[in-house]
């Protein structure tokens, strides 16, 4: 969950944003080579969920600083 979370938030902060159903099916088909991709159904719903509350609770660790200090200026 959490490194799912972390791909999408990446994506996000690069401005090169996927959508969270394909990273979910990605997720999804690493963990579960031979699974279909999920159905738009209860545990779609609960999953998708559970990383938007990840990318809030990574957020507030990162205390909304998305930018990194380069040691090369």
């Amino acid at each position: 969950l959490i490194a799912t979370t972390c791909l999408y938030l990446a994506s996000k902060i690069k401005d090169d944003l996927l959508k969270i159903r394909d990273v979910m099916n990605v997720s999804q088909n690493t963990l579960h080579r031979n699974s279909q991709p999920l159905e738009l159904g209860d545990q779609y719903w609960s999953i998708r969920d559970a990383i938007v509350q990840a990318e809030l609770l990574i957020m507030r660790m990162l205390k909304f600083q998305t930018t990194p200090d380069h040691p090369h200026k």
